[in-house]
């Protein structure tokens, strides 16, 4: 694969906070964060944000609205900081255990 995605993550979080969104941290996860990436793999972006929370459908519209501005391979995640902290959420552990802290 001759992308960054770490440069590509990074551009996105931008395109996410230029929306108005506050990034409190952020992740690459999936299959790059892995290691095992083929050519359909999709950029997986975990983004925490107090401004997440209330509405999942308009949290998720608003980041994919970013996604297909920087690349449309993007597949965001929003979470609220309480929810990512819950234990029993698959999704979060996963991110929390093999994702990729982005700076």
């Amino acid at each position: 694969m001759d992308i960054d995605p770490i440069d590509i993550t990074k551009k996105y979080l931008a395109e996410v906070r230029r929306l108005g969104i506050s990034v409190d941290r952020a992740y690459l996860f999936g299959s790059f964060a892995k290691g095992k990436v083929w050519e359909g793999s999709d950029l997986d972006v975990c983004i925490i944000s107090n401004d997440f929370g209330t509405d999942y459908h308009h949290d998720k519209m608003r980041l994919n609205k970013a996604a297909l501005k920087v690349n449309p391979r993007i597949e965001p995640v929003a979470y609220s900081p309480a929810d990512f902290d819950n234990k029993y959420d698959s999704l979060a552990d996963e991110v929390k255990r093999f994702g990729i802290l982005i700076r």
